[in-house]
C-alpha cells in the first residue's frame, strides 16, 4: 500500500480510483480486515474520487453456503460504511449465473463488459458537469402561477442511484 499511496498523492477530483475486490479474502474470514483497510484507504484519500465494487456472488457453491452469506454481509457493510463519504461511489456487482464461467467462480467476457459499462456510467456521472434547469411552479394567494428556473451543476450520488443500492 505504501507505493500505491505515493502514486495516489497527486490525484485530484479530476481523477478517479477504481477498486475491484475479490471474493477470496471474504471466503477466508478476512472480511473485517478488508472493510478496515478500505475504510482507512477512503479516509486517507479524500482528495480524489473513489469507486468501490461489491464482491460478486459465488456461483460455484450453493446460495445458502456460509461463503455466500459472508459475501452478502460484507457487501451490506461496505455500502453502509461508505455512505457518509461524498467522494466514494459503490457499484454493486449483482450478476446472475449467466455471465459466469462454467465452474461459476469467474466472469465471462459478457460479465466483464456489463461491469465495465456500470463503471463507465458512474465515471460519466461523476464528471458530467452540465447545467440542469428545473422548473418550479409557485402558486400565489391571488391564484396566479409564476414559473422560476433553478440551475444546478452539482453532481451527486443521486445521479447513480440505479447503480448503487444502499438498502441491501
Amino acid at each position: 500500500m505504501s507505493t500505491v499511496n505515493e502514486d495516489i498523492k497527486p490525484l485530484t477530483y479530476s481523477d478517479t480510483i477504481v477498486v475491484l475486490g475479490g471474493m477470496e479474502d471474504v471466503s477466508k474470514n478476512n472480511a473485517y480486515d478488508g472493510l478496515q483497510h478500505l475504510s482507512n484507504f477512503v479516509k486517507s484519500n479524500t482528495h480524489t474520487n473513489i469507486i468501490l465494487t461489491t464482491v460478486p456472488h459465488r456461483h460455484d457453491i450453493p446460495d445458502w453456503s456460509c461463503v455466500n452469506s459472508e459475501v452478502k454481509t460484507f457487501n451490506r457493510k461496505l455500502i453502509k460504511l461508505m455512505k457518509p463519504h461524498k467522494h466514494v461511489f459503490v457499484v454493486e456487482i449483482d450478476l446472475d449465473r449467466k455471465p459466469s464461467t462454467k465452474h461459476g467462480m469467474h466472469m465471462r467476457n459478457s460479465g466483464k463488459e456489463k461491469l465495465a459499462e456500470k463503471l463507465a456510467n458512474v465515471i460519466t456521472n461523476i464528471f458530467l458537469k452540465h447545467e440542469q434547469k428545473i422548473s418550479l411552479c409557485w402558486k400565489f394567494d391571488n391564484g396566479n402561477e409564476d414559473i422560476e428556473s433553478v440551475s444546478s451543476t452539482e453532481v451527486n450520488k443521486a445521479d447513480t442511484s440505479e447503480l448503487v443500492n444502499a438498502d441491501s
